[in-house]
């Protein structure tokens, strides 16, 4: 018997979640997933807008291949809008140049004591 060979762009799907039908939708076409922000990026940059429409959702999801209910559209619209509320939040953010990054991260706080002898493991529940 021969066997197939599987496409690169096939995700397998796997059936003991589950999932919305937007979702399997998406995977039975990755290309889609990466090319729904795209389009839609492309979409908000053509209009110069500064907030996701359901137009520009519409016609993403048309170009892409997907369908799903305006539930879910209306949905994915404030999502976007309050994701790029937050970017735009962080943008307001000022640090000044004489800030180095974090090169080193300890997550205990100066005073706090950590006792060092070797105790079993103990998993939780």
């Amino acid at each position: 018997m021969a066997t197939r060979k599987r496409s690169p762009f096939c995700a397998p799907v796997q059936s003991r979640f589950k999932r919305s039908r937007s979702s399997r939708t998406a995977v039975s076409n990755p290309r889609s997933t990466t090319l729904v922000p795209g389009v839609l990026w492309a979409r908000m940059q053509d209009s110069g807008a500064s907030k996701v429409t359901l137009a520009m959702v519409d016609d993403a999801l048309k170009l892409s291949g997907i369908t799903i209910g305006e539930d879910e559209k209306a949905t994915l619209v404030e999502n976007a809008n309050r994701n790029l509320a937050g970017y735009e939040e962080l943008r307001k953010l000022h640090i000044p140049p004489d800030v180095s990054p974090p090169f080193h991260f300890n997550p205990l706080t100066p005073g706090m004591t950590v006792s060092k002898a070797r105790q079993p493991i103990r998993f939780s529940n």
